[in-house]
């Protein structure tokens, strides 16, 4: 989730982004043992509800267990691939988003699903919720620019999405009412998108937005002390135009908009050193491993 935290519960837009490597399914003798309120163990259950004959596999996890880079959902993906021959499903974005909507529908706060889009469109796209529309936000910006960095590797670091959206039925995101931060949010998204948007985008406005984005959850109580200094520390140094966390609480990754090569070579000596791993960036690819490319999250 590059922008769109919060924001995407309640309607608003995101722009997300799949990196690979891909995940992938491996096939397994017996039950794959989902838990239970995953998405993935939720479809389960409806597919042998309704007699279907539901296929076992395992993930394949290039990540190792990093958290913050859409594992769950795609099992949840690789699964709806797998069913959608017995039960005619249209092997789209909008076909699977709307299936994972239905039955996270009875959660306090459901899950916006964003992350779901992102993986089966492959890129970079800005997903609307509300009329369901799907936009490439690759061929602009150069996403070479954008270090990723994994942080739920880090002990306490990561932050349990499903407990953390049980939560935020107390602040307002149940759906009764629109939470005024997220008036905030949207209007932030709007200038970076708009930046990306430009023929001649200006960095400046997409970095100071990522910032202003974190700066605005973080008052609201929505950045972990941790993604907070982290953030922090990065954007003082020289080059670096923003920076921010991502996921429930920024705490997942930490992503860094540097303009040039001793910027981005800088933030990286500062995040290893403050024991955050890198995992995109600084290679210069614009392909399938970067993320301009239209790789795919998963290997359905």
């Amino acid at each position: 989730m590059i922008l769109g935290e919060y924001a995407v519960l309640a309607g608003g837009a995101a722009i997300v982004a799949a990196m690979a490597p891909r995940f992938g399914a491996v096939p397994l003798e017996g039950k794959p043992g989902w838990h239970a309120s995953s998405p993935a163990g939720k479809l389960e259950r409806w597919a042998t509800a309704k007699g279907l004959d539901v296929p076992a596999f395992r993930l394949n996890d290039p990540w190792n267990g990093a958290g913050g880079f859409g594992g769950s959902t795609a099992e949840f993906v690789l699964l709806y691939h797998a069913l959608a021959e017995q039960t005619k499903w249209s092997l789209s974005a909008v076909g699977a988003h709307r299936m994972y909507r239905e039955l996270t529908a009875g959660d306090p706060v459901p899950p916006s699903g964003a992350d779901l889009v992102a993986q089966w469109s492959g890129g970079v796209v800005r997903f609307d919720p509300v009329p369901g529309s799907i936009e490439p936000r690759g061929a602009v910006f150069d996403w070479r620019k954008l270090l990723v960095f994994s942080a739920t590797h880090q002990p306490g670091r990561k932050v349990a999405t499903h407990e953390h959206l049980a939560v935020l039925a107390d602040h307002g995101f149940d759906g009764s009412a629109e939470p005024p931060l997220v008036a905030v949010l949207r209007a932030i998204l709007a200038d970076f998108d708009q930046a990306l948007s430009l023929s001649n985008t200006d960095d400046q406005v997409v970095g100071a937005a990522l910032t202003r984005y974190a700066q605005v959850l973080s008052k609201a109580g929505f950045e972990s002390p941790e993604a907070s200094e982290d953030r922090r520390a990065l954007c003082e140094i020289p080059g670096v135009l923003g920076a921010k966390g991502c996921g429930a609480m920024l705490t997942d990754a930490v992503i860094v908009l540097a303009t040039d090569a001793p910027a981005r070579a800088d933030a990286v000596r500062l995040a290893t050193a403050r024991g955050l791993r890198l995992v995109n960036g600084l290679n210069g690819l614009n392909g399938p491993r970067g993320l301009n490319g239209s790789e795919k999250g998963i290997n359905a």
